[in-house]
């Protein structure tokens, strides 16, 4: 089957030279799949990006969800679909179906005998020649619209049949415009009692006779019908080789719309037109990343998964007469202005599909997240699987996740107070009984005691790992935009992620309401407090604090041996609450890589986490590994359920060589590019480029880095490096490299630990990112003056000498609000130029009213730290690069102790009372004071603020960085 569809869609000597890129997507990809078993469980969509409507060839009977089987050999008909999963269902369904010398209406009747050999699925065009009537049918989409042709080989009476589907379908034929409208109202949950899909269809030509039907009776001449479950023939006398063609619409609002639909996306345009319209929109969105080298089935795979990537959601929006967005919500029956998208389970698609939006299509992902809203508003609830309205299905509030993300990666056009708002609602309201997806399933005990629990709550132990990342994305959100209270109930709450890790036993398990554990554990159990997995893939759920899981886990090299593990461990199964095997046990069983289950999830970021634990080696080895293995662009090209984007998504950023493990923050992990150059075409006209030198199939390791010509010795990447532009060159080797980038998962020479409670960092590694904030906490700078990048004490350093030069960090998020309460603790290096000419800020948050926290050299020639109205410590400042660090620590009673380290000792410590300092703008290179400017001379690296204590070993770890 791999090499049928290979022949069909490659010729000649390299795939992106002689293939336009959405040719060499392949919508086929996957759909040899049947319940018990996925291999990726698709449909062949021919659709735009991010579609309204989507269309498809089905095999199988109409009720059946699974509905294009690729072993299967009959086709009933091309239909509107919306189906996300077959696992949700599709809805608004109707289709087409040509067929030759006799009427033949119901879908059995009609099904027609195909062979792959003459079929052709690009994400811009199908075809298929159905042998039984000796006829072609080919579809071309627009977002709203399509346009078919239906081509018969002989002369004689050719029909076009046209199915609405059940659960209440009307139609009405116009013999004297050429024309059928209609509604269908199939659906399988999730929408108001009032739902309809108003269609019309427009034919080429008049035609000889018509009539209607229902699977009882044909109704023949007979123009209008409705019923349960109706459909409409049309009749023509057409020659040998005579082509039908039609333009087809729909709408969820009223026929009109429909119409306008129809007369807006395609007016006049015949089908070539449509179709080179369709090639155009497709080859725009795929060369956004444009890769270079790779094998044939590598190039395919990645341009088959950037296609499955934009599939979903779908807009369920239209415009109006003014050119207005305006949708029917299936939250609240209504008809409103905006946009809306739906047919996604967040569940899935938080980890890498919106991370991918957020890259490539900002402007979608804006959309996405104010239509969010408006179902909040709608509904009561945020959105979590929506198909069209909300579905009860999977876990989470991962709508939180999408804000969070997208907020800290510069999308902020959504209202944000009313997210925040929302979130607060979500995260504190038992979920209704009949969708349990929404809300929180167990809000109240969760609140209370800090886990849901098992058996109480079905999921317990999965949901409570789902809330406390949910928690931290809501806390990132809620502390950009000052609502600090807020934040701070999320942010504790966020780790209550350890509230289901047992240390003795190493893994995460289901916990009593009564604060012990359940009986009788077994790692590999699935269901009972787990979601679709067990332990061994639920441990490593912790996205917002993997270095906090390091350390329950016993550190970095008890971590990387139980990621090994997951690897050793025999893919045995107990079925546990599931009572029998599932599609998901089983695909985990067939890939024979231990406990890995790729195929679903909640893993699939796992082999991520050894850059983490300082074993980036093996990362490269692993990614690379899935890549090779589980991914091909075939009828069976996935290990799994594809899940409207998501395995797909994985897939892209892997094989650009980095990946998000925690969206809601701005960093990406390395791993192992895949291809010798892939350029991605940035929203913002800028490109980035990733280059693998020496890469190969056996060479899956990174030898070293530069970024724009720099040294690169990280195993993180920002996303500000990204959209600012510029080129990440990687030598690849054959053999692991266990030098490079050790410990640096997050920031420069550091290990795990000192990522804990990192507010921001700024390294100044390059001009272009000088204010960059590589925490991936987004607290990223803006440059005023001119300053310079020079070689530094760790990597290159920010120079500031000679003027009135700085950045600035805005105060408006309220992030570095410190106070007598507040822990702290700030470090970096320095190297002065001159000293005793009078105050310099060196790193400063200040007020006008002299409340202040930071490090200045004061006019006597000292380093002055501390903060407020009471505390100020100092040493003389050395004549060469030496490391400071200060550590704040609150004693009550609006009293702190402020700890000065020089160079990674302990030189002076003070106390007294100090006041808040506000949220003014956080400076670096010089202060702002009621007296004025006091700007530093010299140069700064490695700046780093805490919201915790800072440990003796852990500053001299910092202070010994080279």
């Amino acid at each position: 089957m791999k090499l049928a569809i290979l022949a069909l869609l490659f010729q000649g000597a390299t795939a992106a030279e002689t293939t336009s890129l959405v040719q060499l997507a392949n919508p086929l990809q996957g759909t040899d799949s049947v319940r018990e078993f996925s291999h990726g469980n698709t449909y062949p969509a021919i659709a735009l990006p991010f579609p309204m409507n989507v269309w498809a060839p089905y095999t199988q009977p109409a009720a059946d969800p699974f509905f294009y089987q690729y072993r299967q050999n009959k086709i009933r008909g091309i239909r509107q679909t919306h189906q996300p999963s077959p696992w949700i269902g599709d809805y608004a369904n109707f289709s087409l179906m040509p067929v030759f010398g006799k009427l033949a209406v119901t879908e059995e009747d009609r099904a027609s005998v195909f062979r792959h050999e003459t079929e052709i699925a690009w994400p811009s065009y199908y075809s298929v020649r159905l042998d039984t009537w000796k006829a072609t049918m080919e579809v071309t989409p627009t977002v709203r619209a399509a346009s078919f042709r239906f081509t018969f080989e002989e002369g004689g009476d050719g029909y076009i049949v046209l199915d609405a589907f059940d659960k209440g379908s009307e139609v009405e034929i116009i013999p004297g415009e050429n024309k059928i409208i209609g509604i269908c109202r199939s659906h399988r949950d999730g929408v108001p009692e009032n739902f309809a899909n108003y269609f019309v269809i427009e034919f080429d030509r008049s035609f000889e006779a018509h009539g209607t039907w229902t699977p009882e009776a044909v109704h023949e001449g007979k123009s209008k019908l409705a019923a349960e479950h109706v459909g409409a023939y049309l009749k023509f006398n057409v020659a040998a080789g005579e082509a039908i063609s039609c333009k087809v619409a729909s709408s969820y609002i009223s026929p009109a719309q429909a119409q306008r639909n129809l007369d807006r996306e395609i007016g006049k345009r015949d089908f070539d037109a449509v179709l080179a319209a369709a090639d155009a929109t497709w080859n725009a969105t795929l060369n956004r990343i444009q890769v270079e080298g790779g094998t044939e089935e590598q190039q395919r795979t990645f341009y088959s998964a950037m296609y499955r990537s934009v599939i979903f959601p779908h807009r369920f929006f239209e415009f109006d007469e003014n050119d207005k967005p305006v949708y029917y919500s299936p939250y609240d029956d209504k008809v409103h202005q905006g946009t809306l998208y739906t047919d996604t389970g967040y569940w899935d698609t938080f980890r890498a599909s919106h991370p991918l939006y957020n890259l490539l299509f900002p402007e979608i992902s804006a959309e996405i997240l104010r239509g969010n809203l408006a179902a909040y508003e709608q509904s009561g609830w945020l959105p979590s699987w929506s198909s069209p309205g909300h579905r009860q299905c999977m876990i989470g509030n991962h709508s939180f996740s999408l804000m969070a993300d997208a907020w800290v990666k510069g999308i902020t056009s959504f209202d944000a107070n009313k997210a925040v708002d929302a979130m607060v609602h979500d995260a504190n309201t038992q979920a209704p009984e009949k969708i349990r997806s929404i809300g929180r399933d167990g809000a109240d005990f969760y609140q209370k005691n800090g886990y849901v629990p098992f058996p109480e709550f079905k999921e317990a132990t999965a949901k409570t790992l789902e809330y406390a990342y949910n928690d931290f994305c809501a806390a990132v959100l809620a502390r950009a935009i000052g609502r600090d209270a807020e934040a701070d109930e999320f942010a504790k709450d966020a780790m209550n992620y350890k509230n289901v890790f047992d240390a003795e036993l190493g893994f995460v398990r289901g916990r009593k309401a009564d604060g012990s554990w359940c009986e009788d554990f077994d790692p590999i159990e699935w269901g009972g407090p787990f979601t679709e997995g067990n332990s061994w893939h639920w441990t490593w759920s912790v996205f917002q604090d993997v270095p906090g899981l390091i350390q329950l886990l016993g550190g970095d090299e008890a971590f990387a041996r139980k990621l090994d593990a997951v690897f050793c461990t025999p893919p045995d199964v107990n079925v546990g609450s599931y009572g029998k095997m599932i599609h998901e046990m089983t695909e985990m069983v067939a890939l024979n890589m231990g406990q890995y289950a790729h195929g679903n999830q909640p893993i699939q970021h796992m082999p991520y986490l050894y850059n983490y634990a300082g074993q980036p080696w093996k990362t490269q080895a692993r990614v690379r590994e899935v890549m090779n293995r589980l991914y091909h662009p075939t009828p069976d090209g996935f290990c799994g359920d594809e899940d409207t984007g998501q395995m797909s998504a994985w897939y892209v950023f892997s094989a650009l060589g980095f990946y998000p493990v925690c969206p809601g923050t701005t960093e990406y992990q390395i791993g192992s590019p895949l291809f010798d150059r892939a350029t991605i075409h940035l929203p913002n006209g800028k490109t980035f480029v990733v280059n693998a030198k020496a890469n190969g199939p056996q060479r899956p390791y990174i030898r070293g880095a530069k970024l724009d010509d720099i040294n690169f010795n990280k195993t993180s990447l920002q996303h500000s490096q990204i959209t600012g532009g510029g080129e990440l060159t990687f030598e690849m080797t054959s053999a692991p490299n266990h030098a490079w980038a050790i410990g640096t998962s997050g920031d420069t020479g550091s290990t795990s630990s000192l990522k804990s409670g990192l507010l921001a960092h700024w390294s100044f590694e390059s001009l272009k990112e000088i204010g960059s904030d590589v925490s991936g906490n987004g607290h990223d700078g803006s440059v005023e003056g001119k300053v310079a990048c020079v070689p530094g004490r760790v990597g290159n350093a920010l120079d500031v000498s000679g003027g009135n030069h700085f950045i600035r960090v805005s105060g408006d998020s309220n992030l570095f609000r410190f106070g007598p309460n507040d822990v702290w603790s700030m470090s970096g290096w320095i190297k002065a130029s001159e000293s005793g000419s009078g105050w310099q800020g060196v790193v400063t948050k200040s007020r006008d009213q002299g409340h202040w926290l930071g490090m200045w050299i004061g006019g006597d020639g000292e380093w002055h730290t501390g903060g407020g109205a009471g505390i100020d410590i100092g040493t003389v400042v050395p004549d060469r690069w030496f490391h400071w660090a200060v550590v704040h620590e609150p004693k009550g009673n609006a009293r702190a102790e402020v700890r000065l380290y020089v160079d990674g000792r302990l030189f002076q410590s003070g106390g007294g009372y100090q006041q808040r300092c506000g949220p003014g703008d956080l400076l670096i290179g010089k202060a702002r004071t009621p007296e004025g400017d006091e700007i530093f001379n010299g140069l700064i690296d490695e700046v780093r603020i805490y919201n915790r204590v800072l440990t003796a070993p852990e500053i001299e770890e910092l202070a010994s960085q080279e």
